[in-house]
Parts: structure tokens; sequence; C-alpha cells
């Protein structure tokens, strides 16, 4: 058995769980840091009038300096508390992370832009809400 026969269905399971898990929503900010290649960053660019959305399940934190310490780009994330964020540091086996967990599929817009030459990053800041 391989990993993909496996991994879709704990997907599947684990997006269908997130109604029963609405005593951990989050509503608030949250950041992401990733590293994006120049193509993806112009695609993000392109896209700030649109709505777009992450089809896979997004790991974000509510740690800002956490966050900095990955990749090239710094996604500040504000949702509501009905866009699909789980608080689930509670239950990690890394609660100083303070991970919450955004369901595939959210459609998000991008509010700013811009490359921060003070921390040689992109920041990208985006809002969830359904």
């Amino acid at each position: 058995m391989s990993k993909v026969d496996t991994l879709g269905p704990f997907c599947s399971i684990l997006n269908h769980s997130f109604r029963s898990l609405s005593d951990y929503a989050y509503g608030g900010v949250v950041y992401r840091g990733i590293l994006l290649t120049p193509e993806e960053v112009n695609c993000y660019e392109n896209a700030r009038d649109d709505f777009l959305q992450w089809d896979s399940f997004v790991s974000t934190t509510k740690n800002r300096n956490l966050a900095m310490l990955y990749g090239n780009t710094l996604f500040t994330i504000e949702m509501d508390m009905y866009a699909s964020g789980l608080d689930i540091s509670s239950f990690s086996n890394f609660p100083a992370e303070e991970e919450v967990l955004i369901r595939p599929g959210r459609a998000f817009s991008i509010n700013d832009m811009e490359f921060n030459t003070a921390d040689n990053k992109y920041h990208i800041n985006i809002s969830i809400s359904l």
C-alpha cells in the first residue's frame, strides 16, 4: 500500500471533521512563511483583483517571528471565525508552533503585496472569509 492510498482517505476524514471541531475554530491573524519561485511571485502580483484558493491544507502560525524563519515570503492572513481555520495547538505534538490549520479550497483575496528590503522578503497580506 502506498502513501497515496492512505493519505487521500485521511485528508478526506480530516476535511469532513472540521465541522465537528468547531470548538477550535480560529478567527484572527495568522502567518505563513514560504519559499516562492519568481513565477509564483508573479502569479500573486497579477492576481490582486481576483480571488485565489489553496487546494490543500495550509499550515499557519499565530507566531509571526516563527513564520519569518521560513522562505522568501511572509503571508499575513486575516480570517474571520468562520473561515475554516482550526487552532490545533492544543493537540499538536508541537504546541509551541501555535499552529492554525486552514481547510482546503478557502478563497482569499490579496489586500497588499510588497518586497521588504529590510528582511529581504515579499510580504503578502490576504483576507479569507466566507
